[in-house]
């Protein structure tokens, strides 16, 4: 057997089969490296991470935000490029709102304030300005009906928004409106 591995056969044999071998274990390797650089572009590509700039979501700092259409109440989402005119010193940063309602939900304006149905939610509460001294409209008008007051069904493609804060600026005003599923960048999936 050492005579076959000394001869010039031999070694021959010997090179193929190392550079055989090599050749396999590169194939393994570059799959794998590829593998590991396409889950990273993927992670990369449809997720962000957003900080809260503003008091609107409560106990929320930081959101992680995955890249969806698929919106469902009680989501928060990334918003951007949506009316940013009436914040005042914010940055044009994206918002972070929780979805109180989706298409054919119903927005109530009532002695408790502005309401989302199907889900009861309690009557959000209403301002009449902003902290920059600029006047407010609710969404929906009162006109002092004491129990189901006026109502408006949210269209096709739209979602109502609203942050946690009673003094947030949101869908609960028509200066901020419903917003267009085309200005939703995706949800939140992790937050802290």
């Amino acid at each position: 057997m050492s005579a076959l591995v000394n001869s010039p056969v031999g070694r021959s044999l010997m090179r193929r089969s190392f550079v055989r071998l090599s050749l396999v274990r590169f194939q393994k390797s570059y799959w794998i490296i590829s593998l590991f650089f396409l889950c990273c572009w993927l992670v990369v590509s449809q997720t962000r991470l957003r900080e809260c700039l503003s008091d609107s979501l409560d106990g929320i700092n930081y959101v992680l935000f995955l890249k969806s259409s698929s919106i469902q109440r009680g989501d928060i989402v990334s918003i951007q490029g949506h009316r940013e005119d009436h914040v005042g010193t914010l940055p044009k940063w994206p918002y972070a709102k929780r979805v109180l309602g989706i298409p054919g939900d119903r927005i109530i304006h009532n002695n408790s304030g502005i309401t989302v149905i199907p889900k009861e939610s309690d009557g959000l509460s209403l301002l009449t300005k902003t902290s920059k001294g600029k006047l407010l409209t609710p969404i929906v008008p009162f006109i002092g009906v004491p129990l189901n007051g006026l109502s408006k069904t949210i269209p096709e493609g739209c979602l109502f928004v609203a942050g946690d804060n009673p003094k947030s600026f949101d869908s609960r005003y028509d200066e901020f409106g419903l917003v267009p599923m085309e200005k939703v960048w995706g949800k939140g999936i992790l937050q802290w």
